[in-house]
């Protein structure tokens, strides 16, 4: 089950690794404008 706080967890996860490893991940598809919904793909 997703709720506010699933999301806030992914969102958290990403930006250490972003932060961390900044070449591992990359947007795959992005969808809306006022609450965008993101595919990101790890490179692993």
């Amino acid at each position: 089950m997703k709720t506010k706080y699933t999301v806030n967890t992914v969102q958290r996860y990403l930006a250490f690794m972003q932060k961390k490893y900044p070449n591992t991940t990359r947007v795959k598809h992005k969808i809306g404008e006022s609450e965008p919904a993101i595919l990101f793909e790890i490179i692993y």
